[in-house]
């Protein structure tokens, strides 16, 4: 078979996953069928003043390195806490972001129902932070090491007991360090807002709204947050980690699932194709 076309025609089915998944009314119907007020249904919240939305491009590769570091030192035992067998690397997914993106519209500091941010490939997790920032005339950017650092911080509220089985609190004193640190999820997306309170009579309040949704779903009462010992020594089927995986990766202590090693095969096979057609006798 022509290369040319092999490779396009994975990257087109690739492609077409994606799309057939959405919906023309806004609201996919699978969506409706897990919640009737699903997250990613939801309209903005006209009451509220956005300024800016979305995770850049760069913050986008700030949220995979602050989460893939993080879970790096709880799998080599470096946070303080027994080391992790079993940690998978955590990769972008578009669709948990814009899940993630729409319920950060409602300006709501508090979580949705899981059942209203569930997709189709899994049941999801969440995170949340926020931060507010009075007075000035600059508008803030947003700051993820703040919102990722503070989920992890939770850690000194978690002790090796709460590993295996995990007992969810009875309050939030480490849910977000938990999901952070969930072996088993290897899918993260983000939502972003900053939106502005106050008015002429009253020093505005700007607030950075930060959520990030999680598959499969973290926090699980009755199983284990991660299984513990050596790091990558039992990694799940379909992965790899460090040289095994061959390729170069930021986070060599990290079970790599082995979907995330085929998008990196095809896209430098795409790009040999294009920047030497000749060798390749197109």
């Amino acid at each position: 078979m022509n290369p040319v076309f092999l490779v396009a025609s994975l990257v087109a089915v690739s492609v077409l996953g994606n799309i057939v998944n959405a919906d023309d009314s806004g609201c996919p119907d699978i969506f409706q069928r897990y919640c009737s007020q699903h997250s990613y249904c939801l309209s903005p919240n006209r009451s509220c003043e956005i300024l800016a939305y979305y995770p850049t491009d760069n913050e986008i590769k700030k949220i995979i390195h602050l989460h893939n570091m993080y879970r790096d030192q709880v799998a080599t035992g470096r946070a303080g806490l027994p080391p992790a067998a079993n940690m998978l690397e955590l990769q972008w997914d578009p669709e948990l972001a814009a899940v993630a993106q729409k319920y950060a519209d409602q300006c709501r500091y508090e979580h949705d129902p899981s059942n209203c941010r569930r997709v189709m490939n899994f049941g999801v997790g969440q995170n949340i932070a926020i931060q507010k920032l009075t007075g000035g005339h600059t508008v803030p950017q947003a700051d993820w090491e703040f919102a990722v650092r503070d989920w992890f911080r939770e850690i000194m509220y978690f002790s090796q007991n709460d590993i295996d089985p995990f007992k969810p609190p009875s309050q939030s004193e480490y849910r977000h360090f938990s999901q952070l640190a969930w072996a088993n999820s290897f899918r993260v997306g983000c939502g972003y807002v900053l939106y502005k309170e106050g008015n002429v009579f009253m020093d505005e309040t700007y607030t950075r709204l930060y959520i990030c949704n999680y598959g499969p779903a973290g926090n699980v009462y009755g199983s284990k947050v991660y299984e513990i010992g050596a790091q990558c020594s039992d990694c799940p089927i379909n992965t790899c980690c460090g040289s095994s995986c061959g390729m170069q990766t930021s986070y060599s202590r990290l079970c790599r699932r082995q979907t995330a090693i085929l998008r990196y095969i095809l896209l430098q096979c795409l790009t040999c194709l294009l920047r030497f057609p000749k060798q390749y006798g197109l």
